[in-house]
Parts: structure tokens; C-alpha cells; sequence
């Protein structure tokens, strides 16, 4: 079951996402947006991943935020899921990439993982002979997007940064996305 819409946040009954059978292992892969650029190129979101094995799931409500992309110049959002198995509460969050106009912004962590992912940093812009543009950053799904002369250099993975534009104006992450499999 995979919910990927930017900015978008759920509650999904358990029933929706497990089998009938009470004992199973779950795994949850959550990435936060990837960041906008403008000359420089966004910081991608970062990725966690949690697995709970041999866990009863069966009337568990998992809440799911799923981060959007940054556009021009704004950092991507965060994507969270929220769920008590077993009696335990569990918050997975991939927070999304930063920016920073020509010095490239950073990649962004996560928390609640056992595998908690840093997401690329953002090339840096430089001007002169030859400008130098940067690209976005690459997050656990792939590479950011490139960093061009004109037009936008939109993140091209899940989480990833967008690469920076010479003229300025920038362009989009790439959105988060959560992922759930059991």
C-alpha cells in the first residue's frame, strides 16, 4: 500500500493495509520532500526506515503526512507516520530538504529509524567563466535534479532536490513519499 500525494496527511485503518492474520512484520520507508532551488542547488529529504516484526497490528490506526516538494527557494515538507503497534507508539519521520539560494542547501535527516538516511546536499552555484550551476541533492530513491542554464532542473526521484537555474526562478523537489509493506 503506498500513499504518495504531496501534502496530504490520513488516517488509514489497519484493516485497509494488513492481512487478516494477527501476527506479521511491518516495514515503514518514509522520505521527506526534496527542497526548491534557486541558484543553487536543494538539499534532498531524508529517508527512514523502521521494521516491526512479529507485531499484532489488527485495529491500529496509522496516520500518514506525506511531505511536498519545495518549490522555487522553499524547503521540501515533512513526511510522518504515526502508529501504535502492539502498545508501542511509533512516529517515522523523514524531514525535507533545506535551501539556500546560491550556497545549495543541506540534506535533511530523519528520525525514528532503525536506518535513519541523510539526505544529498545541494551543489553550490558560482559565478564567472564558467558558472558553475548547482545540481539538487540525491535522496534514497536517486539523484537530484540538474542544474541548468534555463529552465527549471526539477528533483527527478521521491525526496530528491531540484538543481539550480542560472537565470534564478528555480524549480521544484520532488516530493516525499511514505511506504508501507507487510
Amino acid at each position: 500500500y503506498e500513499i504518495s500525494r504531496s501534502d496530504w496527511s490520513s488516517d488509514v485503518c489497519s484493516s485497509d493495509l494488513f492481512p487478516s492474520h494477527d501476527k506479521t512484520s511491518v516495514r515503514f520507508t518514509v522520505t521527506g520532500g526534496g527542497a526548491g532551488s534557486s541558484f543553487g542547488g536543494g538539499g534532498a529529504g531524508g529517508t527512514a526506515i523502521k521494521t516491526v516484526a512479529g507485531a499484532s497490528v489488527g485495529g491500529s490506526v496509522v496516520t500518514v503526512t506525506v511531505g511536498a516538494g519545495g518549490t522555487s527557494s522553499n524547503s521540501g515538507g515533512n513526511s510522518v507516520v504515526s502508529v501504535t503497534i502492539g502498545g508501542t507508539l511509533y512516529t517515522i519521520t523523514g524531514i525535507g530538504g533545506t535551501t539556500n539560494n546560491s550556497d545549495g542547501g543541506f540534506g535533511s535527516g530523519a528520525t525514528g529509524g532503525d536506518l535513519n538516511i541523510t539526505g544529498g546536499d545541494g551543489g553550490r552555484s558560482a559565478s564567472g567563466a564558467p558558472s558553475v550551476i548547482g545540481s539538487g541533492g540525491g535522496s534514497f530513491w536517486g539523484g537530484g535534479g540538474r542544474g541548468t542554464y534555463s529552465g527549471p532542473g526539477a528533483g527527478r526521484a521521491y525526496g530528491s532536490g531540484a538543481g539550480g537555474v542560472q537565470s534564478g526562478g528555480g524549480a521544484s523537489g520532488g516530493s516525499g513519499v511514505v511506504v508501507i509493506e507487510y
